[in-house]
Formats: C-alpha cells, structure tokens, sequence
C-alpha cells in the first residue's frame, strides 16, 4: 500500500479543478501518518459522493460511467478506512 497525494483547486464558489493523484511509496512500506488524517479522507470522499449525486454542484463533471466513478470513490474510502484502523493500532 502506498499514499497519494494530488492538488485540487478552488474558489469562493466552490470546486474548479482536480488533478489525478500521484502515488508515493518509502521502501514498499505503508505510510501511516495519523488515524485522524485517514479519517478525514474518507470524510472527504462521502463529500464528493455526495456532491455528485444527480442534480449535485459536481454532478455537471461527471456525465459518463457515473457508477462506475462512485465505485471507485467507494473503494478508495474503505481503503482510507483500512488505513485508518491500522494508524490507530500502529500509534497505540
């Protein structure tokens, strides 16, 4: 497992553009910052699924394959899920 991290940009109205993330390994082990920060990632992904939905401020980016694009969101929030029960016992 690795960690990402990508650049988003934004204004007073909300959400501009997005870039795809890169993904960053140390030594072919995980990185494990904080039970909190993989938590806020999954906050942020049920944001985006959310905004998304039909008729969502977002809905107008995504007009093809939208279940296939929330499938993937699903599954990067339980992989943050996972990476946040195992920060949590990895700084017990």
């Amino acid at each position: 497992m690795v960690s990402g991290i990508c650049a988003r940009r934004m204004n007073s109205e909300g959400h501009i553009s997005h870039t795809a993330p890169v993904y960053i390994g140390i030594r072919n082990k995980p990185v494990r910052a904080s039970a909190e920060d993989a938590e806020y990632f999954v906050r942020w992904i049920e944001n985006i699924l959310a905004n998304i939905e039909n008729n969502g401020p977002w809905s107008i980016y995504f007009t093809k394959d939208i279940e296939a694009v929330k499938a993937r969101y699903r599954n990067a929030a339980d992989i943050y899920r996972e990476i946040e029960k195992e920060a949590a016992k990895h700084h017990k």
